[in-house]
Formats: C-alpha cells, structure tokens, sequence
C-alpha cells in the first residue's frame, strides 16, 4: 500500500484569541483523502498575552492526533523567529510544508490544489508552490478583491529572480514547499532572521535562483484584514515626510535582502545560473559602492533597467539620492551574523 503523503502545516500565533479557532478548522477540515494526505498542524504561540494559548491546549487536546503545540523555544521572539523555529524544528517530519497565519481562512480545496501542482511538478530540486489570496474583512467575508488585484501585480512578468529581486510577491498565508527546501532553508545562518524583510520573501527569494517557484493563479486562502495582523494587504496613510522615510526603508531592506542571499550562497558554497549571478552583482556592486553618490548613481541605473513596477521612477531617486542599505552597519550586521 502507497504511504500517505505527510503534509506539515506550520503556524506562529500571537494575541489570535478572535480567530485562530476558525483558522484551525479550516486547516482540520479540507477536502483531502485522509487514506492517502496526512494533515498534521504545528503550531508555536510567540508568547501570547491574551486567551490564545489557552484555546490552543483546548484544540490540542480535542484534536490530540492532528495537531502538536511546539513548546521548545517559548516566549516572544518575533514572528519571522518564530516560523524559522518551527521550519527548524528536527522532530517535525513530512513531505511538504505549508506556512499559515493565525487569523486567515483557507478555502477547503486549498490543500489539495497545492498537492496536485507539486506532484505535476515532482522534482528532486527545491520547489516553492504559492497562491493569490482573497482578501477578506474581519469578518473572514471575501471584499471580492484578490491579493493580486491589489498589489498590482503586473500579469504579463515571469516571476523569476530577478523579480523578486526588487518586488514581493509571496505571501507566506499562501505558501508552501516539499522537503529539499525545507533542508535547504535549514542552512540560513540564526543571525540573517533578524535581518532579512520578511521569512516568507526571503524563502521565496531564495527558491528562485535555487529551486523553483510555481504560482497558483486561483485564490486559495481569505486573507483577513484587521487592526491586530501584523502584514496585510491594505496600504496605510502617511504624510510625505512618513512616506519618504518609508519608501527609502523599504528599497534598502530589497537591497539589503539580494545581499544576505549572496553570503548565504557563498557561505554554503552553492552555485547559481549565470543570468542570476549577473543580476545580484548588480545589487552587490550598489552596496560595495554606496558610499559614493557618482557610483550610486550609476549602479542605481542598473538596478532601474531591470525594474518592473510602477513607481520604478521613484525608486530610482531614492537609492541615487541615499545610503537606503546603510551600508557600513548593515555590513557590520552581516559580518556577525555569519560568524
């Protein structure tokens, strides 16, 4: 008889006493066949302070078979620590691993979509499977609006390297991927966690030059959008001064992202193709030389003729204009993370 594939879902919660208990059952009850899918949900409270961690013990204990609550590291250490421990987790078995938000709803079919593009795509290499998302209001009701509507994703772009290179795209609500990634993100030094913008995005940064990244158009999870999560898809008001101060943040930590990925690959002495190399020179070269607005300047036109989104323009004056990776302590940073 063919084992059952095992199917580990990984979820961090934080103060998610209103909706983690939906969040749960949607993930219990999809529409698998429990003789050939193993569904086992792990699951790490990052130090709640509310009655979370008091529910979880209560679906534990009705749900003792499919559910384990990770007590090994407790208290709060963040929630991009908090999935790096449950990724890390060497008790933790299975064939593929799916990431998963406290406060979401996943459509019953979501588990199943996602195994049946991995086994078209059966491979011995690194392989990262994402979805669009619903977005949802706090209610977990669909606003009839997807993820990709609202970030704007531009449809006609293959969503290699040297996209994400400068642009999010996974949602980590909405990812998975199979063992050999999972062996691979076990080789992220401790110290990058703290660095890197997000686990999801730099795990799927980290697939495209060495595995392979495959995207579900169909939306597979409602996404919820309230006052407590901590990433959504709603943008945030800011005046021009807050805005700026952000903009240059968000294009240094993109920066800054493209070099963790190069000393990981030359830490454990991983070789990528050509036409990806020449891309992350490219953000290596901004940041050996950011010191320098004459080399900013030029590298910066560079970085800009591989851009694809809208506001590339300001982008563009942004890293010309500024330090944005602050180089000297983010090269401190890195230097001691890898020791």
């Amino acid at each position: 008889m063919r084992e059952r594939i095992r199917v580990a879902v990984l979820m961090s919660t934080y103060n998610g006493q209103q909706y983690v208990k939906e969040q749960v059952h949607s993930i219990l009850s999809q529409d698998v066949d429990s003789l050939r899918v193993d569904i086992h949900l792990y699951i790490r409270d990052d130090g709640s302070k509310d009655n979370t961690l008091n529910i979880l013990n209560e679906l534990s204990e009705q749900y003792a078979s499919y559910i384990t609550l990770n007590t090994n590291e407790p208290g709060n250490i963040g929630v991009k620590k908090s999935f790096f421990s449950l990724i890390n987790d060497g008790s933790i078995h299975a064939d593929y691993f799916f990431l998963s938000d406290q406060d979401d709803i996943w459509k019953p079919d979501k588990v199943k979509q996602t195994l049946s593009i991995f086994e078209k795509n059966a491979s011995t290499l690194p392989v990262g499977v994402y979805s669009d998302l619903w977005l949802a209001d706090a209610s977990g009701v669909s606003v009839g609006k997807r993820m990709s509507e609202q970030a704007q994703w531009p449809k006609d772009l293959k969503v290699d390297y040297k996209y994400l290179s400068f642009d999010y795209r996974v949602t980590g609500a909405a990812f998975a991927f199979n063992q050999t990634a999972r062996t691979l993100f076990n080789q992220i030094p401790d110290g990058f966690i703290s660095l890197v913008n997000m686990h999801d995005s730099f795990l799927a940064l980290i697939l495209s030059v060495c595995g392979k990244l495959i995207q579900i158009d169909q939306p597979l999870v409602l996404y919820r959008q309230h006052g407590d999560n901590l990433i959504g898809g709603v943008k945030k008001k800011r005046n021009l001064l807050e805005a700026i101060s952000f903009k240059k943040r968000e294009e240094g930590q993109l920066i800054v992202d493209n070099l963790l990925l190069s000393a990981f690959l030359k830490k454990n002495k991983i070789s990528i193709d050509e036409k990806f190399q020449k891309t992350l020179n490219l953000y290596n070269d901004y940041f050996d030389r950011s010191y320098s607005l004459l080399f900013r300047v030029k590298n910066s036109f560079r970085i800009y003729k591989i851009m694809h989104h809208k506001r590339k323009r300001t982008s563009f004056m942004l890293i010309s204009a500024f330090d944005v990776t602050k180089s000297v302590s983010s090269r401190k940073k890195i230097n001691t993370a890898l020791m």
